[in-house]
C-alpha cells in the first residue's frame, strides 16, 4: 500500500504521488482497482535484476522506454541494462521531464509512449515480413 502520510502511517511505497495517482485512477477509470502489495513482494520486486536476462538478447530488436526521474525503478539502472543488450538494433526510449507515477497520471504521456511502441513495432516486426 501507500499512503499520503508515509511518515504516520505503515506502507510499503511510502511516495505521496503513488496514492494521489492510483487514487485518481480508481476514481476516474478503474473502480475496482485495489492498490495493494505486501512486504515479500516490495522486497522481491527490489532483488529483482534482470541484467543476466539482458545479456543474453543478442540479434533481437529491442526498445527499452524510461521516464527520465524516475524515483521508483531508479532510471539509471535501467539505462546500464540497456547498454548491456548486445544487439545492434535497440532504441532507448527516455521520457524527459516525467516521473514514474506521471507515466499513470498523465495520459499524454502514455499516449507517447503508445506511439513510440507502435512505430517500433511497425518498423522491426511488420515490415521485414511485407
Amino acid at each position: 500500500m501507500s499512503t499520503a502520510k508515509p511518515g504516520s502511517e505503515v506502507v510499503t511505497w511510502p511516495f505521496p504521488e503513488v496514492t494521489s495517482a492510483f487514487t485518481h485512477l480508481k476514481n476516474t477509470e478503474a473502480p475496482n482497482h485495489e492498490h495493494r502489495n505486501t512486504t515479500a513482494s516490495v522486497e522481491l520486486l527490489c532483488n529483482y535484476n534482470c541484467m543476466p536476462y539482458a545479456e543474453r538478447i543478442i540479434d533481437i530488436p529491442t526498445l527499452m522506454t524510461v521516464a527520465e526521474r524516475d524515483d521508483i525503478t531508479i532510471w539509471d539502472d535501467e539505462v546500464r541494462t540497456f547498454n548491456n543488450i548486445a544487439t545492434p538494433t535497440k532504441k532507448l526510449f527516455v521520457f524527459k521531464e516525467t516521473s514514474h507515477m506521471t507515466l499513470y497520471a498523465d495520459k499524454t504521456r502514455l499516449d507517447v509512449a503508445a506511439e513510440v511502441n507502435r512505430q517500433w513495432l511497425v518498423e522491426h516486426l511488420i515490415t521485414p515480413y511485407q
